[in-house]
């Protein structure tokens, strides 16, 4: 529940390929930190948010196989103003739309 839900891995959702991971975090508001993992078979997929006031930092941990989106929760965008974007190591700033 904590990783699917709070954390946002939804791991095969198309029940296609166990490397298509969709990263969809809940950000709930009494939360400021979330982090969990889970072993794939083509390595260690970890999510990490971070509220600091109105930013959530999203740090992704992505084995190269793997393959996604990540989408944000309604009310919620990246810097530049969309919504989901192609899965990807790396930090991501998200603002409260």
């Amino acid at each position: 529940w904590f990783y699917t839900y709070i954390a946002g891995m939804k791991i095969n959702p198309s029940k296609h390929n166990i490397n298509e991971v969709n990263i969809s975090p809940v950000f709930i508001s009494k939360l400021n930190y979330v982090k969990a993992d889970h072993a794939l078979p083509s390595g260690k997929l970890a999510v990490e948010w971070k509220r600091d006031h109105e930013v959530i930092t999203l740090n992704l941990t992505v084995p190269s196989a793997v393959f996604g989106e990540i989408i944000l929760p309604k009310g919620y965008s990246f810097e530049d103003g969309s919504t989901n974007v192609k899965l990807a190591s790396g930090s991501y700033k998200i603002i409260k739309a």
